[in-house]
């Protein structure tokens, strides 16, 4: 009776096998289970009684889940190990075996042996036992790893050079802690590369024999490279959607508006924030010039009165300030090299009135700035009125006020005549006035040969 049940759960599919760690001899019995709750594990036994046990899946990542026969069916396995050896090392209660750690066993205790080293053992075991099953189960998990680097495609050189990390992730993990397990394991190959890459540059210093940094190096290099496309490949088609979105932007919506100038500032960086609460990846200032975004210090929709740093009291706020040095000076230093200024207008707007005038609130902001005061590390203040940059950007549509106002200041045409430029040597300040379709046909323009490497359309 006993045995009838037994078979109805087993199907008869009971292996032994013997091994062997040193001197010491083990036996475990394998157990398939057409069970619909899962086991997987490895039965520590001692004395006819199981005392502890963990799962397979620690040592054999594919073993987190259910195998399917031939006929169809899901089971799962259960290895018993038995020894005399097990026998002596049991605990009075038969709660625990008093394991050796694995280096101990190797070296001062030759006549012992570790949990890690019969786990490992057992587990080659089963590899060989289900190496068809274990195989069909590998594919399975790659092919979802693979559908899910399809649609994430900065992790696809992880196929190549971390598969054994791979097997690692659960094969029932949903798509959200999938990316955060890839992510993790992306650390690692990063964190590899930079080491190589070390490596190789330490190296060029005294090469003299190209050949031998071919054989040395090749495959380091290779692989420096590919991680780097694929990271660079991913940013690129960033970039093309942020273009993207801007045009959207500056197009009359459905409901037949324009987008607010708000829309625009958040896509290029977001609204009231300082640089250090925004990381590289966060904003998009590229768009207006590439080296804004090596910016020191940054406030974005912030008042003057709110910027660390700077004595003011007054309640303008310009839509970016970008500074280029930190606000811990040396004594005899100056505070910044240069001042940038970026003014958003809503795309199509022509109902300026003189205190919404662009050009002259450039103008008031550059004086606030030049008149302020500003303070050194130890709250002292500091003079750098005199020899200051101050370089501004005005991104607006070029309607028929606004290039009534720029004409009127005196502004020149740029030379493709869409926007204006000014220098101010009062304030020391150089302003352009860029249409939106220049800003993006501009842009497009920096990284047309990024986007035709990756045959984006670049119009």
């Amino acid at each position: 009776m006993v045995n009838d049940y037994f078979n109805s759960f087993t199907n008869g599919q009971v292996f032994n096998e013997p091994f062997k760690i040193r001197n010491l001899e083990f036996n475990v019995n394998f157990v398939k289970l057409y069970s619909s709750k899962q086991d997987n594990k490895i039965h520590y036994c001692a004395h006819t009684r199981e005392v502890q046990n963990e799962k397979i899946s620690n040592e054999i990542p594919e073993l987190d889940t259910f195998l399917t026969d031939e006929e169809g069916k899901k089971f799962s396995v259960a290895a018993y190990v038995t020894s005399p050896y097990l026998d002596e090392k049991v605990n009075e209660e038969r709660t625990s075996i008093n394991f050796y750690k694995q280096t101990e066993a190797e070296i001062l205790y030759p006549n012992e042996a570790s949990q890690e080293e019969i786990r490992k053992a057992v587990s080659e075991i089963i590899r060989q036992k289900l190496a068809k099953y274990l195989a069909e189960l590998s594919e399975i998990r790659f092919a979802k790893v693979k559908d899910f680097v399809q649609k994430h495609p900065r992790y696809r050189q992880l196929l190549k050079y971390k598969p054994e990390e791979i097997k690692h992730i659960p094969s029932n993990i949903p798509e959200d802690k999938m990316e955060l397990e890839l992510f993790k394991i992306q650390q690692l190959l990063d964190l590899e590369v930079k080491n190589e890459a070390n490596e190789i540059l330490r190296f060029i210093d005294k090469i003299e024999d190209k050949e031998e940094f071919k054989n040395k190096f090749n495959l380091f290099y290779d692989k420096i490279i590919e991680v780097g496309n694929s990271k660079l490949s991913e940013y690129v088609i960033h970039r093309k959607l942020v273009l993207d979105l801007l045009e959207k932007h500056i197009k009359r919506g459905d409901d037949g508006k324009f987008a607010r100038e708000d829309a625009v500032h958040k896509l290029i960086f977001p609204l009231k924030k300082l640089s250090d609460e925004v990381g590289f990846e966060e904003h998009n200032l590229w768009v207006i010039d590439e080296r804004l975004a090596y910016h020191k210090y940054l406030a974005s929709d912030k008042r003057f009165d709110q910027m660390p740093g700077l004595n003011s009291e007054s309640s303008d706020r310009p839509d970016i300030i970008v500074f280029n040095k930190p606000f811990a000076f040396a004594n005899d230093d100056k505070p910044y090299a240069s001042i940038v200024l970026i003014e958003f207008k809503r795309p199509m707007r022509d109902d300026y009135d003189e205190n919404e005038n662009p050009i002259l609130q450039i103008n008031r902001y550059a004086r606030e700035i030049s008149e302020d005061e500003v303070l050194d590390k130890n709250g002292r203040t500091m003079d750098f009125r005199s020899n200051t940059p101050i370089y501004a950007f005005i991104i607006s549509d070029l309607t028929k006020n606004l290039r009534k106002f720029a004409m009127d200041a005196g502004y020149k045409p740029l030379p493709d005549n869409d926007g204006f430029f000014n220098f101010n040597d009062n304030y020391n300040l150089y302003v352009e006035i860029i249409s939106f379709d220049k800003l993006i046909r501009d842009s497009k323009q920096r990284n047309k040969a990024l986007f035709e490497k990756l045959s984006l359309p670049t119009s």
